[in-house]
């Protein structure tokens, strides 16, 4: 199988934000954390419209969205997750992951809380992880994927 790694993927900072990768799909964490644990889920190809993804794509991910709520509902405890495809500035096939919370996390001392629960998140939202807290943030999924 042909592998790439097409622009949105590397503007969401592959290969330093991978947590896997699948044959047709790579789930990076966020650079911009809106919520804690949020992550990025790309196609790795060039396609930029949903319709054009083959059969194989699909199954794989209902897999791949499996892996994503067993890992943050029972790792994390998260109230609902946000899936979210906007493709405005990046356009290629990716989702934003959002995990949800009701209420306050905190983790390697910076407190996290989703402001606008239950509604809509704001995307240009972005907690204030250090570069050390955000490698423990990757760590902390990939530990568990």
């Amino acid at each position: 199988m042909k592998n790439t790694i097409n622009k949105t993927i590397e503007k969401f900072g592959y290969p330093e934000t991978l947590i896997k990768e699948y044959d047709y799909w790579v789930i990076l964490l966020r650079p911009k954390q809106v919520t804690i644990w949020a992550m990025i889920l790309a196609y790795k190809w060039e396609e930029t419209k949903l319709s054009e993804l083959n059969k194989e794509a699909f199954v794989e991910l209902e897999k791949i969205n499996k892996d994503i709520n067993k890992i943050l509902e029972f790792n994390f405890q998260y109230d609902k997750i946000n899936h979210l495809m906007l493709m405005m500035k990046d356009k290629h096939i990716h989702y934003h992951i959002i995990p949800r919370y009701e209420r306050k996390i905190i983790f390697e001392w910076v407190e996290c809380i989703d402001k606008w629960w239950p509604k809509f998140p704001e995307m240009w939202n972005k907690i204030d992880f250090n570069n050390k807290q955000f490698n423990k943030l990757k760590q902390a999924l990939t530990n568990n994927i």
